[in-house]
């Protein structure tokens, strides 16, 4: 399983709207949740970025859109509760809402 650094972005976006922060704990817990559960970071890379532009506009969420590109190039499976997205080509993992 891998984990996009867009995670980490979501994490912070999450804590700053929400004084409580995010069920899991503060964004900066999130390199050492995914050492402990093995999961293997995924770094954005200029491919990704630049394969959004390809992209059909099904989906208008920057951070979503560069979330399927990054599934496409990687050939890996999206864990996703946003419907939208599987109007893309990729694999989609229901994630509960």
């Amino acid at each position: 399983m891998a984990a996009g650094a867009l995670l980490c972005a979501r994490a912070a976006g999450v804590s700053r709207d929400n004084a409580a922060g995010p069920p899991s704990g503060p964004p900066g817990n999130v390199p050492s949740r995914l050492r402990q559960t093995r999961v293997t970071p995924l770094a954005i890379t200029h491919e990704h970025a630049l394969r959004v532009g390809d992209l059909p506009a099904h989906h208008r969420d920057p951070f979503d859109r560069l979330l399927v590109a990054q599934a496409q190039f990687e050939k890996l499976p999206l864990l996703t509760a946003d419907e939208a997205l599987a109007k893309y080509d990729i694999e989609i993992v229901r994630a509960a809402g």
